[in-house]
């Protein structure tokens, strides 16, 4: 492992914000190991450090003029996210409202104040609010109820806001709240199922929104406040359009366009109607920001590339790069690029997927078998060190993206919900099988392994299919889903029973999707790794799952990461646990060869 080894020390970028005249760029890495706060002072691009509280930034924005800069940051994992404020005078951090043990959401600075969502007094709805920041009060803006309500834009005249308030994943709706204290839903009947991307004010009286409203993918539309007209201007064939970006001065919107595995930058000119795709050195984009002056600004990455920061002056056609982030020992070319696949699955529905394969060289005849997590999310040609550590280790990585997955159009994305145990694992059997079939895969040498919603299908299949994997690991995997919905956070309770079930009225089908109800047939050996601040998927879904192993005497092996939560945020813990997990594998790959031979 020694030379694969430096794919551990890729760097990441989180989140930036550039100043309002573009003369300072901050950005959430992990230059120091730990995530932080650096700063560039454009045009030179030398970093310079200004957090130092080595935790995950969650939304970082300069306020108007650009004097101090808005910024929420967690402890350890645990995303009970405070907000500060770093003004740029004297380069001090203070906490904006002294609330440091309830969750705030994506703070959006207007001059002299700064709106956002937050866990207050509503834990389970949210209420939105309006911080002074001359008198120092704070103002409840929004009171969220019957669902989970974030503020998503404000005004530039401050005149509304826009809230999205979620039933379930598949169900969002949007409401304008003026600051009369008039709520309005922007959609002729908000009770027909549809989701809500995103929504940007062009003015006050003009709101831009994506979604899927009365379709199968989500478009782009217009909401105008005064007379209450929904009216869609741009659609993309067999294409959902996410995030909305916009230039300061509301003639242009850009877009992130999502089909399956990939990822496509639009522009569209609000004035005329008219749009065009924009090339950009990305496969995989995950913000945009356009300033005053028409300068684009892109954070993305490939997924041979770690993510960068990237520049398009307007005008001009090439992007500079920011940023110089690499995987330290290899070049592009010696990395894994992702084959895209599809088969049919038990039902002949077809399922996409990456094939990440080793080079011939380097190849060790074994495949991981990845579920990815959400599990309405997706795997797409973004960068994921794990995988190229993967393939450099000489192991083929499949990732199939099941139903319920994201960027496959409405239908596809619900089949999922009180469902997460059934279609998507005989999905994920199917590839399997299919991968064999087509000899893309030898049988007898499949690993298996996921995080998230993928521990707990790592986790349902060892339990129903162990005779497929050779060993398994599990990272923050749900293992019993009516302990799962009890110890979610509490704005994640009200669509619960939508999303996973009812515990009394579909007891029979929540047990048959529990993976802690066939722990009787995990019989290989499987290493279980948790955060322990999780507040997402709680340790004790792994540690029950432990302990009842350990008591049958079956082949465990526990890490526990005492300073993390849903994921590995510290490089040092990085580190620690990719070294475990092909430790891990490498001690069965070669147990099982030496079986073989005798």
């Amino acid at each position: 492992m020694e030379k694969a080894d430096s794919i551990l020390h890729a760097l990441r970028i989180k989140d930036f914000a550039v100043h309002p005249d573009e003369t300072q760029l901050i950005f959430d890495t992990n230059l120091n190991g730990t995530s932080n706060l650096w700063a560039m002072d454009l045009p030179d691009t030398y970093p310079y450090q200004l957090s130092f509280l080595n935790q995950d930034s969650k939304g970082i924005a300069y306020n108007p003029d650009g004097s101090i800069l808005y910024a929420g940051f967690d402890n350890d994992g645990n995303e009970q996210s405070g907000l500060y404020k770093l003004s740029l005078k004297n380069g001090t951090f203070q906490s904006l409202n002294g609330n440091q043990t309830d969750r705030h959401f994506a703070p959006i600075p207007v001059q002299n104040a700064v709106y956002y969502s937050s866990t207050k007094d509503n834990p389970t709805f949210l209420n939105t609010y309006r911080y002074d920041c001359l008198t120092e009060k704070e103002e409840l803006i929004f009171e969220g109820k019957d669902g989970t309500s974030m503020l998503s834009d404000v005004s530039p005249g401050e005149k509304a806001v826009s809230i999205h308030v979620y039933y379930v994943n598949s169900h969002s709706v949007c409401m304008v709240h003026t600051a009369e204290g008039v709520t309005t839903g922007i959609f002729p009947d908000e009770t027909l199922p549809h989701m809500v991307y995103s929504s940007h004010f062009a003015s006050d009286d003009r709101l831009f929104v994506t979604t899927n409203y009365e379709a199968e993918f989500s478009y782009l539309a217009l909401y105008t406040v005064s007379s209450g007209i929904f009216t869609p201007v741009l659609s993309i064939d067999k294409t959902d359009l996410t995030s909305i970006h916009a230039d300061p001065n509301g003639t242009f919107l850009y877009l992130i366009g999502k089909k399956g595995v990939k990822e496509v930058m639009y522009e569209y000119n609000t004035a005329t109607g008219q749009s065009r795709q924009i090339d950009c050195p990305c496969t995989s984009i995950s913000k945009i920001h356009c300033a005053y002056s028409g300068t684009l600004y892109i954070l993305g990455s490939t997924p041979t590339r770690p993510t960068n920061l990237y520049v398009l002056t307007k005008g001009q056609s090439k992007w500079r790069q920011l940023t110089k982030h690499s995987v330290p020992g290899f070049s592009e070319q010696e990395l894994s690029y992702p084959e895209v696949v599809t088969y049919p699955s038990f039902d002949g529905l077809p399922i996409e997927g990456l094939l990440f394969k080793p080079s011939p060289v380097e190849a060790n005849g074994w495949t991981i078998i990845w579920p990815h997590g959400g599990p309405q999310d997706a795997e797409t040609f973004m960068f994921y060190d794990l995988f190229q550590l993967a393939a450099k280790m000489g192991y083929q990585l499949f990732a199939p993206n099941f139903r319920g997955s994201a960027n496959y159009g409405y239908s596809f994305f619900k089949m999922v919900e009180q469902d997460w145990g059934d279609g998507p694992r005989l999905d994920m059997t199917a590839g399997i099988d299919w991968l064999i079939d087509q000899k893309l895969a030898d049988r007898e040498k499949l690993f298996l392994m996921g995080g998230s919603y993928g521990g707990y299908m790592s986790l349902l299949l060892h339990g129903r299919h162990p005779e497929y994997f050779r060993a398994v690991v599990d990272i923050c995997g749900v293992s019993n889903l009516f302990s799962f919905v009890k110890t979610v956070p509490d704005f994640w309770q009200p669509m619960m029973e939508k999303w996973v079930g009812n515990p009394e009225r579909d007891y029979e089908k929540m047990k048959a999707d529990s993976p802690v109800t066939y722990l009787e047939n995990m019989t290989q050996p499987m290493l279980i790794i948790q955060g322990a601040n999780d507040p997402r998927v709680v340790k004790e879904e792994s540690d029950q799952v432990v302990d009842q192993l350990r008591n049958m005497e079956r082949n465990i092996e526990y890490l526990v990461l005492e300073n993390e939560g849903h994921g590995f945020s510290k490089k040092e813990n990085k580190m620690k646990v990719y070294r475990a997990i092909f430790e891990f594998f490498e001690k069965h790959r070669l147990y099982h060869a030496a079986k073989v031979e005798e």
